[in-house]
C-alpha cells in the first residue's frame, strides 16, 4: 500500500512537472519549429552509442556473476539484463530491475541468493567508481563555470555532497567486512549469517581483483556511452552544447534526477536541463528540452528490447520452466516482489549510475 501511494505521488509529480513545462504556448511553439529541424542521423547514432553502454553493462554484470560463481549464460545474463531495464522504467523504481534479476536467477541457483545479491551491489558500486572519477573531472574540475549561476552553483555542491556521502557509505561498508564485525556479533543477532556471507563475498572480490578491476573499467565505458546518448541528441539539434558541457552537467542532471521525485525522472531532468544549459551554455530552452526529452527516448529504445524478452523468459530450473510472471504469482504486486527478495544491500547513491546503463 505504502508502494502504492509513493507510485501515485510520484506520478502526480510528474505529470504536474510536464503540465508546467509545456503550458507555455511560446515554449511550444518554439520546440515545434526545432524538432522539425532535427537531424536524425544523430538521434539514431544516439540509439547505438547506448546500446554500447546496454553492451558493456550486460558484460561488466556477467563478470561479478563470475566471481561469484554463478552459473548463468551469455543468453541469460543478456536476458535478464534487458528484463532488468524494462522494470528499471516502469516499475520499482531504480532497483526495480535489480530486484527482478536477483528473483530469477535465485529460482536457478537456490541457496546462491546473497551471492546473487552482491553481484548487483558490486555492479552497482563499480558504476559509483566511474561517476565518481568522471564527476570529479568534468563537473567539479569545472567549479568557476558552474558558479556563474546560483542555481547552477546549487545543484554543484548537492552533487558534492552526494558523492561524499556515497564514498563514505562504501568505505564504512568494506572496512566493516575488512574488520570481520560479522563474525564477531554475538549469534542471537538476527541476520547474522548473511553478514557473514556478505563479508566472505566482499573479500571474495577483492581476491579478484583483476577482473574486478576489468568491470570497473568497463563502467567507465557504460557512463560514457550513457552521456554519449544526450551528447548525441543535443547535436540534433540547433544550437546544440558542446561535448564538455554535456558531459559536465550529465553527473548532475543524473544524480538529481534518480532521487524518487518523479517517475523515471521525467520533469525533473527536462527542468534541470532547461536552467543548466541556459544559464550556462546559451542553449534556448525549448532547444534544451527536446535534447532532455530526446535523450531519454533513445535510452528508452533499449527498454523496448527488455519489454519484447520479458514474456519469452522462462526459468533454467529442470522441471519446471516458470516465467517471470509464475514468479510474481502469489505477490499479486511488485511490493511483493520486494517483500520476499532479499533488502538489497546498497544506498541510494549507487541507483544514479545503473540507471544508466547507467
Amino acid at each position: 500500500m505504502k508502494k502504492f501511494a509513493l507510485t501515485a505521488l510520484q506520478a502526480t509529480i510528474t505529470v504536474v512537472l510536464l503540465w508546467w513545462i509545456f503550458s507555455d504556448d511560446a515554449l511550444r511553439s518554439g520546440m515545434a519549429r526545432t524538432f522539425r529541424s532535427a537531424d536524425t542521423n544523430w538521434l539514431l547514432l544516439g540509439i547505438a552509442v547506448a546500446g554500447i553502454g546496454v553492451l558493456s553493462g550486460i558484460c561488466r554484470w556477467r563478470i561479478f556473476l563470475q566471481i561469484q560463481q554463478i552459473p548463468v549464460s551469455w543468453w541469460r545474463t543478456t536476458q535478464l539484463y534487458m528484463i532488468g531495464l524494462f522494470f528499471n522504467l516502469l516499475f520499482l523504481g531504480a532497483i526495480g530491475g535489480d530486484v527482478i534479476k536477483v528473483l530469477c536467477l535465485a529460482k536457478d541457483n537456490p541457496g546462491r541468493r546473497t551471492a546473487i545479491v552482491l553481484s548487483v551491489v558490486a555492479d552497482r558500486l563499480s558504476g559509483l567508481l566511474a561517476l565518481v572519477t568522471v564527476a570529479s573531472i568534468f563537473t567539479l574540475g569545472r567549479y568557476g563555470w558552474f558558479t556563474q549561476n546560483p542555481a547552477a552553483a546549487g545543484m554543484l555542491w548537492f552533487l558534492l555532497g552526494y558523492l561524499v556521502f556515497s564514498v563514505l557509505g562504501v568505505a564504512f561498508s568494506f572496512l566493516v567486512a575488512r574488520m570481520g564485525v560479522a563474525e564477531k556479533m554475538p549469534r542471537r543477532v538476527p541476520g547474522r549469517a548473511k553478514f557473514i556471507e556478505l563479508s566472505k563475498s566482499y573479500h571474495l572480490f577483492a581476491s579478484a581483483w583483476k577482473p574486478t578491476l576489468c568491470a570497473a573499467l568497463i563502467s567507465f565505458v557504460g557512463l560514457f556511452a550513457h552521456y554519449g546518448t544526450f551528447y548525441c541528441s543535443g547535436r540534433a539539434f540547433q544550437p546544440s552544447p558542446s561535448l564538455l558541457d554535456m558531459y559536465s552537467i550529465m553527473p548532475v542532471v543524473d544524480v538529481i534526477s534518480s532521487l524518487p521525485i518523479a517517475i523515471s525522472g521525467l520533469g525533473v531532468r527536462e527542468k534541470l536541463f532547461e536552467e543548466l544549459l541556459g544559464s550556462l551554455s546559451g542553449i534556448p530552452g525549448e532547444t534544451a528540452l527536446l535534447i532532455s526529452l530526446a535523450g531519454f527516448a533513445v535510452s528508452v529504445v533499449w527498454s523496448v528490447v527488455g519489454a519484447g524478452i520479458f514474456p519469452f523468459y522462462r526459468s533454467e530450473t529442470a522441471r519446471r520452466h516458470e516465467s517471470i510472471r509464475d514468479l510474481l504469482k502469489g505477490t499479486h504486486s511488485l511490493d511483493g516482489v520486494e517483500k520476499n527478495a532479499e533488502p538489497m544491500p546498497t544506498q541510494q547513491s549507487c541507483s544514479s549510475v545503473g540507471t544508466t546503463n547507467e
